[in-house]
């Protein structure tokens, strides 16, 4: 199609029929690109897209600072800074198409839900917590440290 396009502007009679039989295709196909009722799908998909690949590198080296403290970033946050860098708020599976998109250039061991929950539940604060929680309860209730 671009090359079409090309035979029509380096010509000086703008003949869309010629061309479109030149190379073959339907004439009413390069005329509606020819007067910008049409664009090609990568411009559409370039237009329609939130940020533009420069932008979109800010969250995700936001995603990778994060994923690295063992703390990746929740939807919703990665969501508010697209918002504020895109104008306008991502849909709602922005985030999940996102990742997958990009996942050769992430470290995505944490930004699965199970693996998540799995890092969580296996951390030194989790585990303090359950026995901080336990002796209080313990005590409360005078449970001797032979019927635990």
């Amino acid at each position: 199609m671009n090359e079409v396009i090309a035979e029509l502007q380096s010509s000086s009679t703008h003949n869309v029929s010629a061309a479109a039989e030149m190379y073959g295709i339907a004439r009413s196909t390069p005329w509606r690109r020819w007067k910008g009722l049409t664009a090609s799908r990568s411009q559409t998909v370039e237009k329609s897209r939130v940020l533009n690949d420069q932008q979109a590198q800010r969250p995700l080296q936001h995603i990778r600072d994060s994923c690295d403290r063992c703390l990746p970033p929740t939807p919703a946050t990665v969501a508010g800074t697209v918002a504020q860098l895109g104008g306008r708020p991502p849909g709602n599976n922005w985030y999940s198409r996102s990742v997958e998109r990009h996942r050769n250039n992430l470290d995505s061991r944490h930004l699965d839900r199970p693996d998540l929950d799995k890092h969580q539940a296996n951390s030194a604060a989790f585990f303090e917590q359950y026995f901080s929680m336990t002796g209080n309860k313990t005590e409360e209730y005078g449970i001797l440290p032979e019927n635990t």
